[in-house]
């Protein structure tokens, strides 16, 4: 037998290694094993087994590291699409699944001496004092670690030995596992209650769980004739008037579009059957009269209306209105259900949520949703008629609890196919993928404190009834000694209990080897941890949830740049699982595939248990440093402060910047202090009394004078504020309070998160002041105030997401505020107040604040609406580094409009998935031609300066690329950076998806 190996070496191939008879039956896929490569030994992993090999004098495989394959076959498939996919070598790729505490050749498990207490038959023999002493602990414990023995009995060794000679006692050597929650003592908590939106979200969750759960469970398609109609029959005409919305309506009307329309009952009211059948006719009453209806679907609690407006009489290039029609329609509804249900009051809520349909296929995932959600959430049954639906017949009459032609030759067949699109991002889905989507991947929106963790919880447990294992990624290592707590004490008794395993960078190299080896084993069936706990080898899959899914810490700096949101969609699809992404301000990425039907989006719009949202205040700085030189907090802020201590409620005060000041100027001379490795000014740390670099670290002595020789100025001036500063200022105004500050420079050892955390949970501390780690996930009750120094600090920098990013940390800061019984209040200092992310931000609307982005985003062709790809020339010599950039610039021009690239080989590709193998040593295969009009949208932007344009020694050029073909395009990219030649001293960084442009 073969072995194909994967050794840890970038070399792009795989080799073939003979497995000698000693060691047939340990190796399967997913070994890890040591192989001669040279004269070297070198370890690797085993990604398939062969009967022949091409090669012949084959090496033998020295060793078989574990007893248990430490790679299962769904993560190798999921490495080999990382590596394609973001253009890394697979080796790279493999590497990042396994952790390296557990690729070591020497098992890491820790061995301690056991004692265990013998079972005695008659009198006991005669014993020392201390011996009895050591004797009643053992008693009591049955069985204890020797050390520990030895330290509650204040004894040695010998002592315990004579025990063991005397027989009573045995003393054996066992795996002691490192916990790294071992000391905390936590308390079993039972399910809590749900409003109506968190049983909604979680019905829909454990529908699509019980339906992976049953592969041959159907679900009702729409054949591909019915019934909508071609998008346009004739282009639409212009826009001849718009109409700014107050509410979640588009912000304009286009004469001609089709739009898809939903409303809720107020107060989540349950409508009766005749209330539905009231509410339908309603719905199709206009129909041929001012709307063309495609589809009306009443749901118990919600409608969906997918209609286009009808021009007016006379006045082809004007329609009726849009909302004066939904106001006909829930205004007649509303009252026809208050007769029915024999109640008064209101019916409807006055929002609705209204989206535009942009394309046919668009249009038929919509009409397939609406169709199927009845069905989906178990009203009626997979080949059941849902009897509160309706769209006209061919020929144009109205059909009450109609179904659509050809429906019932449809009736036998599951809905097993889902349409063709990618993976994680919004682009054109029949030419670029060629796999298909799960329908199972949800965006749970879900307000700050809207109880998303508890919906979590109670989805996890449904998994655990269905013997399958899930998966929790948080963004911040901070947020996941209060995400294991809650976790834990959910599952720690009953009958779900299981081990819940943590996996981060903070843990030892013991602690991250025993956590992994327990969900591997199958011990631990629910996995916490950040981005790399994406790969957590938890078999079977069922559920894997994504929290603050917008966060940029999912994206890996280093290769493989992945992103770990995105990736968590490819596993789940790959291991049959549900992923949810959660989130109170969703990235543009996944709210726009919910919009073109990638993704389900449940939403939890109210706060649980009834509890308000904070008030926001958004202070103008313009103002206020007319009347104080550099201020840091506005009068209302320090007298909100002063109120809140005064009451002993709690403060957080967030500035996403560290240190006391940003830079040291000299006033006379204009000296600034600046990195010598890197172009940025150095920050000043008051209590180290240092100037540093945050990109490179180094670091200075902070100078008393001005360090410029011919100046010599002692009055040099330190300008900026960092949370040093912000923390040393509020211990001047407020000397009695109890104040705390959590960042990176603050917090030294991997317990510092938990004591702060713990402390400001316990009251502990007043004020807790911060960076972002402390701006989402966090849950104190007591918290009744949130001050936002500087929300405008993000807006400023040379990225089309600041505004996007300034709108989440706003609104994620935000919702730490009033989430026990005391409404919240938020202090916004701004110097550019008006700003559109602010403002949105401060009145927590996501739509208004997603509908004007997509705008911009699709005017310049940014992502979400394309993919970006971004090249990073660097280099030590600006002059090559430039020259290279241009080079490069003219090959990638040749290659997508030649389609084929001139030179180079590599292994075999056999997928666009990524499932490709290589062929054995010395085995090539000329690349593939790409054909030009894969890239009929391929923009490419530079090569100029990086924002951030010298690192770490090295000078930085940038190439931008945008398409909707981001796999197409990684290929290329891959195969042209492998062949270009650069001098030795150049290199090229490839990032697809990148979050960071600097």
């Amino acid at each position: 037998m073969i072995a194909r190996v994967t050794l840890e070496l970038a070399l792009r191939k795989e080799f073939d290694y003979f497995i000698p008879p000693e060691l047939a039956g340990q190796i399967d896929v997913g070994s890890r094993v040591k192989v001669p490569f040279g004269p070297r030994q070198v370890m690797g992993v085993v990604t398939a087994l062969v009967e022949n090999s091409p090669h012949t004098n084959l090496r033998a495989i020295t060793k078989v590291v574990g007893k248990q394959t430490l790679v299962t076959p769904k993560i190798l498939q999921l490495a080999r699409w990382i590596g394609e996919y973001y253009c890394c070598p697979p080796e790279i790729a493999l590497k990042s699944v396994l952790p390296e505490a557990v690729r070591k050749e020497k098992e890491g498990w820790k061995e301690q001496l056991f004692v265990r207490a013998l079972a005695v038959t008659g009198e006991l023999p005669k014993l020392t004092k201390r011996q009895q002493e050591i004797w009643k602990i053992l008693e009591q414990r049955k069985e204890i670690p020797l050390q520990e023995l030895l330290a509650l009995a204040e004894t040695d060794a010998g002592t315990v030995r004579r025990l063991e000679d005397k027989g009573l006692i045995q003393i054996s050597t066992q795996i002691s596992e490192r916990d790294p929650y071992a000391k905390e003592n936590i308390l079993p908590t039972l399910s809590m209650g749900l409003n109506a939106e968190q049983k909604s979200a979680l019905q829909t969750l454990i529908a699509s769980l019980n339906e992976k759960a049953a592969p041959g469970s159907i679900c009702l398609r729409r054949v591909r004739e019915n019934p909508p109609p071609p998008f346009f029959s004739t282009p639409p005409a212009g826009i001849s008037e718009f109409t700014f919305r107050r509410r979640r309506l588009p912000h304009l009307e286009i004469p001609g579009r089709i739009y898809h329309i939903t409303w809720s009952t107020h107060k989540n009211l349950l409508l009766s059957p005749a209330a539905r059948e009231k509410t339908l006719a309603a719905c199709h009453f206009w129909h041929d009269k001012k709307i063309h209806c495609y589809l009306a679907c009443v749901m118990p609690d919600h409608v969906h209306l997918l209609m286009r407006p009808l021009p007016l009489p006379q006045k082809n290039d004007s329609v009726y209105s849009l909302s004066e029609v939904l106001h006909s329609i829930k205004s007649f509804s509303a009252h026809e259900v208050n007769k029915v249900m024999g109640r008064t009051g209101p019916v409807w809520n006055d929002e609705s949520f209204d989206r535009l349909i942009r394309s046919q296929n668009d249009l038929h995932e919509k009409w397939n949703y609406i169709w199927n959600n009845p069905r989906k959430i178990g009203l009626v049954g997979s080949m059941e008629e849902y009897p509160f639906i309706w769209f006209p017949g061919n020929e144009g009459e109205k059909t009450v609890n109609s179904h659509p032609p050809e429906a019932d030759a449809t009736r036998s067949h599951a809905d097993s196919h889902p349409p063709e699109a990618d993976a994680t991002r919004g682009g054109a889905t029949s030419v670029e993928s060629s796999r298909k989507i799960s329908p199972s991947t949800f965006l749970l929106h879900g307000v700050t404190g809207s109880g998303k963790t508890e919906v979590y919880l109670q989805a996890i447990a449904h998994t655990l009834a269905q013997g399958k294992g899930a998966i929790v990624l948080v963004p911040e290592i901070s947020l996941t000694p209060q995400t294991v707590e809650r976790f834990k004490a959910r599952f720690s008794s009953g009958p779900l209990k299981t081990l819940v395993a943590v996996l981060h960078s903070h843990l030892s190299a013991g602690e991250r080897h025993d956590e992994w080896h327990k969900i591997r084993q199958g011990r631990a069936r629910i996995a916490i941890g950040a981005r790399s706990a994406v790969f957590a080898p938890v078999d079977p899959l069922g559920l894997i949830i994504v929290d603050e899914e917008h966060e940029n810490s999912y994206k890996q700096e280093e290769a493989p740049r992945y992103h770990a949101r995105d990736v968590a969609v490819v596993r789940g699809q790959m291991e049959n699982a549900v992923v949810v992404l959660g989130t109170a301000t969703p990235s543009l990425e996944s709210f726009y595939n919910v919009t073109i039907g990638k993704y389900t989006l449940l939403e939890l719009l109210q706060r649980a248990d009834d509890k308000k949202m904070p008030v926001v205040r958004v202070i103008d700085m313009r103002q206020v440093a007319r009347k104080e030189k550099s201020p840091i907090f506005s009068p209302q802020l320090k007298e909100a402060i002063t109120q809140r201590l005064e009451k002993k409620e709690q403060t957080i005060l967030f500035l996403n910047r560290r240190g006391f000041a940003t830079s040291l100027q000299c006033p006379l001379c204009g000296y600034v202090a600046e990195c010598p490795n890197c172009s940025v000014s150095l920050t000043y740390h008051r209590a180290a009394q240092k100037i540093s670099c945050h990109i490179c670290g180094h670091s200075d002595p902070a100078p008393t004078i001005c360090p410029n020789a011919k100046c010599r100025n002692p009055q040099i001036r330190y300008s900026g504020l960092g949370t040093e500063k912000v923390e040393s200022t509020l211990a001047k105004l407020f000397p009695h309070a109890k104040i705390r500050r959590m960042d990176s420079d603050a917090l030294k050892r991997k317990e510092d998160y938990r004591n702060i955390l713990g402390d400001f949970k316990r009251g502990k501390i007043d004020i807790l002041v911060g960076t972002q780690m402390i701006a989402k996930g966090l849950h104190f009750p007591n918290v009744t105030l949130v001050g936002i120094i500087y929300a405008d600090l993000s807006l400023h920098v040379p990225d089309f997401r600041a505004g996007e990013r300034t709108f989440q940390l706003l609104t994620q800061v935000s919702g730490r505020a009033g989430r026990g019984d005391v409404e919240g209040e938020v202090f916004v200092q701004a110097f550019t107040p008006f700003h559109p992310a602010i403002q949105f931000a401060r009145r927590h609307d996501f739509a208004g604040f997603y509908e004007q982005e997509i705008e911009f985003r699709e005017q310049l062709k940014y992502p979400p609406v394309s993919r970006v790809a971004l090249l990073t020339i660097k280099g030590r010599s600006e002059d090559k580094v430039k020259f290279s950039a241009e080079h490069l610039r003219k090959e990638l021009e040749k290659v997508t409009s030649s389609g084929r690239v001139e030179s180079g080989k590599v292994g075999k590709r056999e997928s666009e998935m990524g499932a490709f193998e290589f062929a054995g040593e010395g085995t090539e295969s000329p690349m593939p031609t790409f054909s030009p009009a894969h890239f009929p949208d391929l923009i490419i932007a530079g090569p100029a300066p990086a924002p951030l344009a010298r690192a770490e020694t090295y000078y930085r050029f940038q190439i931008m690329l945008r398409t909707k073909q981001m796999t197409r395009l990684s290929q290329i990219l891959s195969s042209v950076t492998q062949t270009l030649k650069l001098p030795d001293d150049v290199s090229v960084i490839v990032d697809i998806d990148p979050v960071n442009l600097s």
